[in-house]
């Protein structure tokens, strides 16, 4: 069951991501192993699965156009939008139109 008196928060990065937790007036940053902060990256796998952070960062050597970096610079942006379509020339990821111009 979910603690309603638990808050959580996400630090969003363009290069790292980070969140902490609120809990009885106490805050922590949540780690992954012994890293406060992540790299905002994630990359799918050959095998079906996700990686994300610094697993996924490696990939970038081995599957560039599976690995997904920067994705905060396109939130909240319309797919004609020139940042997008710059954006798109420069990554080796496939960025796709959706509905609604998203």
């Amino acid at each position: 069951m979910v603690d309603p008196n638990i808050v959580l928060g996400i630090d969003l990065g363009t290069t790292n991501s980070a969140c902490a937790i609120v809990q009885e007036g106490r805050a922590s940053v949540v780690r992954r192993g012994e890293d406060r902060i992540v790299p905002s990256v994630v990359a799918a796998l050959r095998n079906g699965e996700l990686a994300v952070g610094r697993e996924a960062k490696a990939q970038r050597a081995i599957d560039p156009s599976q690995v997904v970096y920067s994705a905060k610079r396109l939130i909240g942006r319309r797919f004609s939008s020139p940042e997008v379509q710059r954006m798109m020339r420069s990554v080796p990821y496939r960025i796709v139109e959706g509905d609604n111009e998203a």
